[in-house]
């Protein structure tokens, strides 16, 4: 609580200055463990800052039109997290449920006899000794196949959390203690007025994801990962609320991390790593909801990405990557509240986009131990060198007219950078570009051509 002294200090009356601000924070954790295979852990978070200092206040004074009074204000900033995370332990889990108990174990029961089968054996039917049987217990086939999943299956991750900020200007009092540690969302406390420039907003943001994966034979993998986020702000207008969602599902990566043990490409490589990824994106935003009759935009996006990367036996590392991806939106017409459309408002544009790449690059980390004019030093040069080409496709439509190219380019890169250290008192920089931006539409050619060094002395 910070208190302002310079007015109404009188320690006897127990008067110690006026309130000028205040915060409040508050942080629980709680880790819950019932189970071996399943962990638990919830996070609260709570942020309250109140500000209500006259000589801070850039608007005019207020007044109360009844009794005349000067009214003192508070304007209020909160921020409201709360987070829940699980952890399936899949391994774990089957793991258990393929091992077969101590108690199933191989056991000689003894088992009763008709009197053919004691007289088969030689057996009167006056002796009473115990003939045993072994009897063979045998694990049911979906428990043997959990436990062979146990051992390439990977825990499930799921995380929940959402977050709520808020801010309010010129209340009348102090809002109640449930609204400031985030556990009530109205307010319930009246506005002395309300200003042009400081407008009351409000945002809040809800995240969902879960990912898992699976450890394959000869050093694949593969993981998934889906997520889900929608937030809701206050626009322009309190009565307008805007409604966005991303979802992406799913993301898939498939990593083999042993490519360097093929026959003849272990020779040459001491490490070597494939990876292809998969991406698939869609959003939607509206006003008020996302109802089909309240949209405002909406898109999907697709990215596949395939790489290679390896460390040759002699020092440099290169990688290899290509990128496609593609993307559409939707832009709609605004539509009051009471209309009587049925179904998606009418469309204002379309937009679409197409680009690929291909990037080649190699690293190089140098260690000279003398130079002619430098004599013996402790130096260390890094090199990297990068070609790159790329395709650019974009196009627009009005309505529902047909798109039409807007961008079509294509782009040729090839750089080499450098960072040297030669010694504790020298270091610096330098950086060789080649660029060739062609425009297809245009048909003209942007050439970039670039050099640049630096460089650092240090006298100590």
């Amino acid at each position: 609580i910070d208190r302002d002294l310079r007015k109404k200090l009188d320690p006897r009356a127990m008067s110690f200055g006026r309130e000028v601000g205040r915060k409040q924070m508050a942080d629980v954790t709680f880790t819950l463990r019932a189970v071996q295979w399943l962990d638990q852990n919830y996070t609260f978070k709570a942020s309250y800052n109140e500000q209500n200092d006259p000589t801070q206040r850039r608007s005019t004074t207020l007044v109360d039109s009844v009794s005349g009074r000067v009214i003192a204000p508070f304007d209020i900033d909160t921020q409201h997290d709360l987070s829940a995370r699980f952890s399936v332990k899949v391994p774990t889990l089957l793991r258990g449920l393929g091992r077969s108990n101590a108690s199933s174990k191989k056991r000689e029961r003894p088992v009763e006899m008709d009197p053919d089968e004691r007289a088969a054996l030689g057996l009167s039917a006056s002796d009473t000794s115990d003939v045993s049987a072994s009897r063979r217990r045998s694990p049911f086939i979906l428990r043997r196949l959990a436990g062979f999943l146990g051992n390439y299956a990977e825990p499930i991750n799921a995380n929940w959390r959402r977050n709520t900020t808020g801010r309010r200007f010129n209340l009348v009092e102090r809002p109640s203690l449930s609204y400031q540690l985030g556990l009530d969302d109205s307010l319930q406390v009246a506005r002395a007025a309300v200003g042009l420039t400081n407008q009351d907003s409000w945002a809040r943001s809800v995240q969902r994801e879960a990912n898992t994966g699976l450890r394959l034979p000869l050093g694949v993998s593969a993981k998934a990962n889906v997520r889900d986020q929608a937030s809701e702000r206050s626009g322009s207008a309190q009565s307008r609320l805007r409604v966005a969602q991303e979802r992406i599902y799913p993301r898939l990566n498939l990593t083999w991390g042993r490519a360097d043990r093929l026959p003849f490409i272990k020779k040459i490589l001491n490490s070597a790593q494939v990876n292809v990824q998969f991406e698939r994106t869609e959003n939607r935003e509206g006003e008020g909801s996302l109802k089909p009759g309240k949209l405002l935009t909406r898109g999907t996006s697709r990215e596949m990405r395939f790489s290679w990367n390896g460390r040759w036996r002699w020092g440099p590392t290169t990688t290899v990557e290509r990128v496609l991806s593609s993307s559409t939106s939707e832009d709609f017409e605004v539509v009051s509240d009471d209309s009587s459309l049925v179904g998606p408002p009418p469309l204002r544009g379309t937009a679409g986009s197409e680009r690929a790449s291909t990037t080649f690059s190699v690293k190089y980390d140098l260690k000279p131990r003398s130079l002619p004019l430098f004599g013996k030093l402790k130096s260390n040069v890094t090199l990297n060198f990068e070609v790159g080409v790329s395709n650019e496709i974009r196009a627009n439509g009005t309505g529902n007219e047909a798109r039409t190219p807007i961008t079509d380019q294509s782009t040729f890169k090839t750089q080499l950078s450098l960072t040297y250290k030669f010694s504790e008192n020298f270091r610096g920089t330098g950086n060789f570009r080649w660029e060739d931006n062609d425009n297809k539409l245009t048909d003209k050619l942007r050439k970039t051509r670039e050099v640049k060094f630096s460089g650092t002395f240090f006298l100590r």
